[in-house]
Protein backbone atom coordinates (compact mmCIF):
# COMPACT_ATOMS: atom_id res chain seq x y z
CA UNK A 1 0.00 0.00 0.00
CA UNK A 2 1.14 3.09 -0.80
CA UNK A 3 1.68 6.09 1.16
CA UNK A 4 -1.23 9.00 0.74
CA UNK A 5 -0.99 12.47 1.33
CA UNK A 6 -4.32 14.68 1.88
CA UNK A 7 -5.03 18.37 3.23
CA UNK A 8 -8.14 18.74 5.46
CA UNK A 9 -8.92 22.72 4.98
CA UNK A 10 -10.37 23.86 8.07
CA UNK A 11 -11.66 27.98 7.60
CA UNK A 12 -7.74 29.14 7.26
CA UNK A 13 -6.03 26.52 8.76
CA UNK A 14 -4.55 23.49 6.52
CA UNK A 15 -4.27 19.68 8.46
CA UNK A 16 -1.99 17.50 6.91
CA UNK A 17 -1.99 14.23 7.26
CA UNK A 18 -0.03 10.64 5.92
CA UNK A 19 -1.06 7.66 5.67
CA UNK A 20 1.06 4.12 6.45
CA UNK A 21 -0.59 1.07 5.68
CA UNK A 22 0.13 -2.27 4.85
CA UNK A 23 -1.03 -5.00 2.52
CA UNK A 24 -0.47 -9.07 2.83
CA UNK A 25 -2.59 -12.44 2.73
CA UNK A 26 -2.68 -14.95 5.47
CA UNK A 27 -2.18 -18.85 4.62
CA UNK A 28 -4.76 -21.21 5.11
CA UNK A 29 -5.58 -25.02 4.30
CA UNK A 30 -9.15 -26.53 2.81
CA UNK A 31 -11.60 -26.29 5.14
CA UNK A 32 -11.62 -30.22 6.60
CA UNK A 33 -13.39 -32.75 9.90
CA UNK A 34 -9.79 -32.43 11.05
CA UNK A 35 -9.17 -28.58 10.97
CA UNK A 36 -9.43 -25.70 9.13
CA UNK A 37 -6.30 -23.61 10.49
CA UNK A 38 -4.67 -20.04 8.97
CA UNK A 39 -3.12 -17.22 10.76
CA UNK A 40 -2.33 -13.10 9.85
CA UNK A 41 0.15 -10.20 10.90
CA UNK A 42 -0.40 -6.67 9.98
CA UNK A 43 -0.14 -3.47 11.25
CA UNK A 44 -2.70 -1.29 12.00
CA UNK A 45 -3.39 1.88 10.23
CA UNK A 46 -4.11 5.00 12.01
CA UNK A 47 -2.91 8.74 11.77
CA UNK A 48 0.64 10.50 11.06
CA UNK A 49 0.84 14.22 11.42
CA UNK A 50 3.54 16.04 9.03
CA UNK A 51 2.41 19.61 9.66
CA UNK A 52 3.84 21.57 12.45
CA UNK A 53 0.98 23.52 13.14
CA UNK A 54 -3.12 23.75 12.05
CA UNK A 55 -3.43 27.22 12.00
CA UNK A 56 -5.34 27.97 15.57
CA UNK A 57 -2.44 29.33 17.41
CA UNK A 58 -3.29 30.96 20.19
CA UNK A 59 -3.51 34.99 19.17
CA UNK A 60 -2.83 35.62 22.72
CA UNK A 61 0.96 36.36 23.87
CA UNK A 62 0.42 34.83 27.71
CA UNK A 63 -0.69 31.94 26.65
CA UNK A 64 2.66 30.57 24.42
CA UNK A 65 4.65 32.52 27.25
CA UNK A 66 3.14 30.09 29.85
CA UNK A 67 3.52 26.65 27.21
CA UNK A 68 5.84 25.66 30.49
CA UNK A 69 3.20 25.27 32.78
CA UNK A 70 1.80 22.11 32.15
CA UNK A 71 -2.17 21.63 32.25
CA UNK A 72 -4.00 17.69 33.23
CA UNK A 73 -5.69 16.15 30.81
CA UNK A 74 -8.52 13.18 31.81
CA UNK A 75 -9.15 10.13 29.82
CA UNK A 76 -10.62 11.42 26.95
CA UNK A 77 -12.65 8.12 26.11
CA UNK A 78 -15.13 5.94 27.93
CA UNK A 79 -13.06 3.23 28.67
CA UNK A 80 -15.04 0.56 31.50
CA UNK A 81 -13.47 -2.05 33.35
CA UNK A 82 -14.56 -5.54 34.53
CA UNK A 83 -14.72 -7.01 37.46
CA UNK A 84 -10.74 -7.92 37.19
CA UNK A 85 -9.94 -4.60 36.51
CA UNK A 86 -9.42 -4.79 32.83
CA UNK A 87 -10.26 -2.54 30.20
CA UNK A 88 -12.69 -2.55 27.40
CA UNK A 89 -9.78 -0.72 25.28
CA UNK A 90 -6.00 -0.69 24.68
CA UNK A 91 -3.32 2.07 23.42
CA UNK A 92 -2.94 0.57 20.12
CA UNK A 93 -0.05 3.09 19.26
CA UNK A 94 1.38 5.59 21.70
CA UNK A 95 3.26 8.56 20.19
CA UNK A 96 6.67 8.28 18.63
CA UNK A 97 9.80 9.39 20.48
CA UNK A 98 12.64 7.64 17.31
CA UNK A 99 13.68 10.92 15.82
CA UNK A 100 15.04 8.85 13.27
CA UNK A 101 12.64 8.72 9.87
CA UNK A 102 13.27 4.13 9.98
CA UNK A 103 12.14 3.27 13.17
CA UNK A 104 9.67 3.98 16.06
CA UNK A 105 10.13 3.61 19.81
CA UNK A 106 7.03 4.56 22.11
CA UNK A 107 7.71 6.55 25.91
CA UNK A 108 9.43 3.23 27.49
CA UNK A 109 11.58 2.49 24.37
CA UNK A 110 8.93 0.04 23.28
CA UNK A 111 7.61 -0.77 19.83
CA UNK A 112 4.03 -0.08 20.14
CA UNK A 113 3.33 2.45 17.35
CA UNK A 114 4.64 3.14 13.65
CA UNK A 115 6.86 5.53 12.43
CA UNK A 116 6.37 9.35 12.68
CA UNK A 117 3.18 8.95 14.95
CA UNK A 118 2.34 12.22 17.10
CA UNK A 119 -0.73 11.01 19.06
CA UNK A 120 -2.24 8.42 21.16
CA UNK A 121 -4.38 5.85 19.61
CA UNK A 122 -7.15 4.46 22.05
CA UNK A 123 -8.57 1.04 20.70
CA UNK A 124 -12.16 -0.41 21.91
CA UNK A 125 -12.67 -4.18 21.58
CA UNK A 126 -16.55 -4.34 23.00
CA UNK A 127 -18.31 -4.48 19.69
CA UNK A 128 -21.57 -4.51 21.37
CA UNK A 129 -20.65 -0.88 23.26
CA UNK A 130 -19.40 0.65 20.06
CA UNK A 131 -22.20 0.17 18.22
CA UNK A 132 -24.65 1.33 21.02
CA UNK A 133 -21.84 4.32 21.36
CA UNK A 134 -18.39 5.28 23.14
CA UNK A 135 -18.36 8.72 24.35
CA UNK A 136 -15.34 10.28 23.92
CA UNK A 137 -14.70 13.35 26.36
CA UNK A 138 -13.43 16.46 26.46
CA UNK A 139 -9.48 16.23 27.82
CA UNK A 140 -9.63 19.68 29.76
CA UNK A 141 -11.16 22.74 30.15
CA UNK A 142 -11.58 24.76 26.42
CA UNK A 143 -13.11 26.45 23.40
CA UNK A 144 -14.02 24.35 20.47
CA UNK A 145 -12.08 25.49 17.05
CA UNK A 146 -12.69 23.23 14.51
CA UNK A 147 -15.19 20.20 13.87
CA UNK A 148 -15.83 17.78 11.18
CA UNK A 149 -18.93 15.00 11.75
CA UNK A 150 -20.17 14.22 8.65
CA UNK A 151 -17.37 11.54 7.31
CA UNK A 152 -19.10 7.86 6.68
CA UNK A 153 -17.48 5.16 9.22
CA UNK A 154 -15.83 2.17 8.11
CA UNK A 155 -15.11 3.76 3.91
CA UNK A 156 -11.19 2.66 4.15
CA UNK A 157 -12.14 -0.61 4.97
CA UNK A 158 -14.56 -1.24 2.02
CA UNK A 159 -13.45 1.24 -0.62
CA UNK A 160 -9.63 2.04 -0.34
CA UNK A 161 -10.04 4.45 -3.49
CA UNK A 162 -13.01 6.13 -2.41
CA UNK A 163 -11.67 6.78 1.16
CA UNK A 164 -8.48 8.59 -0.14
CA UNK A 165 -10.83 11.44 -1.73
CA UNK A 166 -11.52 11.74 1.66
CA UNK A 167 -10.39 13.67 4.39
CA UNK A 168 -7.99 11.03 6.28
CA UNK A 169 -8.67 11.82 10.07
CA UNK A 170 -12.36 11.51 9.76
CA UNK A 171 -14.53 13.39 12.17
CA UNK A 172 -12.74 15.74 14.15
CA UNK A 173 -12.85 18.22 16.87
CA UNK A 174 -10.10 20.04 17.84
CA UNK A 175 -10.03 22.11 21.24
CA UNK A 176 -7.88 25.13 22.71
CA UNK A 177 -6.71 25.12 25.66
CA UNK A 178 -5.11 27.50 28.48
CA UNK A 179 -1.09 27.82 28.31
CA UNK A 180 -0.97 27.20 24.35
CA UNK A 181 -2.11 23.76 24.52
CA UNK A 182 -4.70 22.10 21.81
CA UNK A 183 -6.54 18.63 21.74
CA UNK A 184 -7.30 16.93 18.89
CA UNK A 185 -9.67 13.73 18.48
CA UNK A 186 -10.40 12.25 15.41
CA UNK A 187 -11.76 8.95 13.90
CA UNK A 188 -15.34 9.99 15.38
CA UNK A 189 -18.72 8.40 14.38
CA UNK A 190 -20.48 10.29 11.97
CA UNK A 191 -23.10 12.16 12.92
CA UNK A 192 -21.51 12.11 16.84
CA UNK A 193 -20.00 15.39 17.16
CA UNK A 194 -22.03 17.12 19.79
CA UNK A 195 -20.31 20.45 20.08
CA UNK A 196 -19.96 23.14 17.25
CA UNK A 197 -16.99 26.17 16.93
CA UNK A 198 -16.56 29.00 19.73
CA UNK A 199 -18.50 26.34 22.45
CA UNK A 200 -16.90 26.37 25.40
CA UNK A 201 -16.49 22.95 27.35
CA UNK A 202 -15.08 21.47 30.13
CA UNK A 203 -13.51 18.39 30.82
CA UNK A 204 -15.61 15.55 30.71
CA UNK A 205 -18.12 16.99 28.51
CA UNK A 206 -19.03 14.62 25.81
CA UNK A 207 -18.15 15.64 22.04
CA UNK A 208 -18.42 12.42 20.43
CA UNK A 209 -18.46 8.85 19.64
CA UNK A 210 -15.44 6.66 19.06
CA UNK A 211 -15.89 5.94 15.40
CA UNK A 212 -14.31 4.33 12.46
CA UNK A 213 -14.14 7.39 9.87
CA UNK A 214 -11.01 8.42 7.64
CA UNK A 215 -7.82 6.14 7.14
CA UNK A 216 -8.24 3.70 10.01
CA UNK A 217 -8.68 0.09 9.67
CA UNK A 218 -10.10 -0.54 13.46
CA UNK A 219 -12.50 1.80 15.87
CA UNK A 220 -10.28 4.02 17.83
CA UNK A 221 -10.31 7.28 19.04
CA UNK A 222 -6.82 9.31 17.89
CA UNK A 223 -6.03 11.60 20.45
CA UNK A 224 -3.39 14.45 20.11
CA UNK A 225 -2.18 17.31 22.17
CA UNK A 226 -0.32 20.28 20.66
CA UNK A 227 1.92 22.53 22.33
CA UNK A 228 2.71 26.71 20.85
CA UNK A 229 6.17 27.43 22.06
CA UNK A 230 8.55 29.10 19.58
CA UNK A 231 6.86 26.83 17.40
CA UNK A 232 4.11 24.34 17.53
CA UNK A 233 5.22 20.59 19.22
CA UNK A 234 3.16 17.06 20.05
CA UNK A 235 3.45 16.52 23.31
CA UNK A 236 3.08 12.49 24.91
CA UNK A 237 1.14 12.70 27.69
CA UNK A 238 2.80 9.98 28.86
CA UNK A 239 6.38 11.70 28.67
CA UNK A 240 5.53 15.62 28.82
CA UNK A 241 9.33 16.36 30.16
CA UNK A 242 11.96 14.49 27.31
CA UNK A 243 9.45 14.54 24.78
CA UNK A 244 12.23 13.45 22.25
CA UNK A 245 13.48 10.70 24.27
CA UNK A 246 12.24 7.40 25.28
CA UNK A 247 13.20 6.18 28.86
CA UNK A 248 12.69 2.42 29.98
CA UNK A 249 11.61 3.36 33.12
CA UNK A 250 9.62 6.99 33.27
CA UNK A 251 8.67 8.60 36.41
CA UNK A 252 5.23 9.41 36.49
CA UNK A 253 5.57 12.76 37.57
CA UNK A 254 6.58 13.51 34.17
CA UNK A 255 3.03 12.63 32.68
CA UNK A 256 -0.08 14.64 32.23
CA UNK A 257 -2.94 12.61 33.09
CA UNK A 258 -5.27 13.39 35.65
CA UNK A 259 -5.59 9.81 36.98
CA UNK A 260 -2.31 8.39 35.96
CA UNK A 261 -3.61 5.20 37.76
CA UNK A 262 -6.52 4.42 35.56
CA UNK A 263 -6.37 0.90 33.88
CA UNK A 264 -6.95 2.30 30.11
CA UNK A 265 -3.73 4.33 30.66
CA UNK A 266 -1.78 1.45 31.64
CA UNK A 267 1.16 0.03 29.41
CA UNK A 268 -1.00 -3.13 29.26
CA UNK A 269 0.29 -6.91 28.64
CA UNK A 270 -0.75 -8.73 25.41
CA UNK A 271 -4.83 -8.57 24.91
CA UNK A 272 -6.88 -11.11 23.26
CA UNK A 273 -10.31 -10.96 21.59
CA UNK A 274 -12.18 -13.73 20.27
CA UNK A 275 -15.34 -15.09 18.45
CA UNK A 276 -17.23 -17.73 16.06
CA UNK A 277 -17.90 -17.39 12.38
CA UNK A 278 -19.42 -19.80 10.14
CA UNK A 279 -16.42 -18.26 7.30
CA UNK A 280 -13.28 -17.62 6.99
CA UNK A 281 -12.28 -14.27 9.33
CA UNK A 282 -10.71 -11.22 7.70
CA UNK A 283 -9.10 -8.74 9.65
CA UNK A 284 -10.73 -6.02 7.75
CA UNK A 285 -14.13 -7.62 8.79
CA UNK A 286 -13.58 -8.21 12.25
CA UNK A 287 -12.46 -4.73 12.67
CA UNK A 288 -15.77 -3.42 11.51
CA UNK A 289 -18.71 -4.12 14.49
CA UNK A 290 -21.17 -2.61 11.56
CA UNK A 291 -20.48 -5.11 9.26
CA UNK A 292 -22.89 -8.30 9.32
CA UNK A 293 -21.13 -11.71 10.07
CA UNK A 294 -21.96 -14.59 8.81
CA UNK A 295 -23.10 -17.02 12.30
CA UNK A 296 -22.84 -20.70 12.82
CA UNK A 297 -25.07 -22.93 11.18
CA UNK A 298 -25.12 -20.70 8.12
CA UNK A 299 -22.74 -22.92 6.36
CA UNK A 300 -21.43 -26.03 7.25
CA UNK A 301 -18.05 -24.68 8.44
CA UNK A 302 -17.29 -23.39 12.26
CA UNK A 303 -14.72 -21.07 12.94
CA UNK A 304 -13.08 -20.30 16.00
CA UNK A 305 -10.67 -16.91 15.82
CA UNK A 306 -8.49 -14.67 18.44
CA UNK A 307 -7.18 -11.30 17.15
CA UNK A 308 -3.77 -10.67 19.59
CA UNK A 309 -2.72 -7.35 20.19
CA UNK A 310 0.88 -6.61 20.88
CA UNK A 311 1.76 -10.22 20.61
CA UNK A 312 5.69 -10.58 21.14
CA UNK A 313 8.76 -13.08 20.01
CA UNK A 314 8.42 -14.71 23.07
CA UNK A 315 4.59 -15.59 23.01
CA UNK A 316 2.86 -18.31 20.86
CA UNK A 317 -1.19 -18.31 20.42
CA UNK A 318 -2.61 -22.26 21.18
CA UNK A 319 -6.20 -22.53 20.31
CA UNK A 320 -8.67 -25.47 20.66
CA UNK A 321 -11.83 -25.97 19.67
CA UNK A 322 -13.54 -28.72 22.15
CA UNK A 323 -17.30 -30.72 22.39
CA UNK A 324 -18.96 -30.36 25.25
CA UNK A 325 -17.41 -33.31 27.03
CA UNK A 326 -13.89 -31.71 26.63
CA UNK A 327 -13.02 -33.73 23.61
CA UNK A 328 -10.38 -32.22 21.45
CA UNK A 329 -11.80 -31.67 18.04
CA UNK A 330 -9.11 -29.24 16.36
CA UNK A 331 -6.08 -27.05 17.33
CA UNK A 332 -4.00 -24.81 16.14
CA UNK A 333 -0.40 -22.50 17.16
CA UNK A 334 0.63 -19.22 16.05
CA UNK A 335 3.88 -17.68 16.59
CA UNK A 336 5.54 -15.13 15.10
CA UNK A 337 9.29 -14.47 13.93
CA UNK A 338 8.29 -10.23 14.92
CA UNK A 339 6.78 -8.10 17.48
CA UNK A 340 3.26 -7.59 15.33
CA UNK A 341 0.83 -5.04 16.83
CA UNK A 342 -2.33 -7.18 15.86
CA UNK A 343 -2.37 -10.43 14.45
CA UNK A 344 -5.44 -13.03 13.92
CA UNK A 345 -5.42 -16.64 14.25
CA UNK A 346 -8.30 -19.36 13.43
CA UNK A 347 -8.95 -22.73 13.74
CA UNK A 348 -12.10 -24.42 12.45
CA UNK A 349 -14.00 -28.17 12.11
CA UNK A 350 -16.83 -29.04 9.76
CA UNK A 351 -20.37 -29.16 11.29
CA UNK A 352 -21.29 -32.23 9.16
CA UNK A 353 -18.41 -34.57 10.62
CA UNK A 354 -20.11 -33.66 14.03
CA UNK A 355 -23.81 -34.23 12.82
CA UNK A 356 -24.57 -30.85 13.86
CA UNK A 357 -25.59 -29.68 10.54
CA UNK A 358 -29.38 -27.63 10.55
CA UNK A 359 -28.36 -26.23 13.89
CA UNK A 360 -28.45 -23.00 14.89
CA UNK A 361 -24.94 -20.92 16.38
CA UNK A 362 -26.68 -21.23 19.54
CA UNK A 363 -27.52 -25.05 19.70
CA UNK A 364 -24.22 -25.50 18.12
CA UNK A 365 -22.24 -23.59 21.22
CA UNK A 366 -23.95 -26.27 23.17
CA UNK A 367 -22.08 -29.14 21.63
CA UNK A 368 -18.76 -27.00 21.04
CA UNK A 369 -16.47 -24.66 22.31
CA UNK A 370 -12.95 -22.65 21.98
CA UNK A 371 -10.41 -22.04 24.01
CA UNK A 372 -7.16 -20.08 23.73
CA UNK A 373 -4.24 -19.64 25.80
CA UNK A 374 -1.58 -17.04 25.25
CA UNK A 375 1.77 -18.56 26.82
CA UNK A 376 5.51 -18.48 26.38
CA UNK A 377 7.22 -20.41 24.28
Amino acid sequence: MSNSLRKIVFGVGILALVLWGFSGEGTSTDPSPQGYTAEKANTPVSLMRTSPDNGIASDNPEETNQSNSPILFQLPVDCRTDEGGTPDCLIQNYKDHDTTRTSFKDFSCGPRGYDGHTGTDFRVLDDKRYRDGIAVFAAADGRVSRIEGREPDGLYLENQPAAERRNPAGNVVLLQHDFGYRTLYAHLKKGSVTVEPGDYVKAGDVIGFVGLSGFTEFPHLHFEIRRKTARTEFVDPFSFQGNETCVEERSKKQRLWSDDNNPSLQYQDTRTKSGWLGEKPKSRELNNPDKPKVLLGQSDIAIYWVQSFHQTTEQELLLKIKDSSGNLLSKHQCAFESFKAQTLCFVGVRLSSLGLTGRNQDEILQKIYGEHELRSK
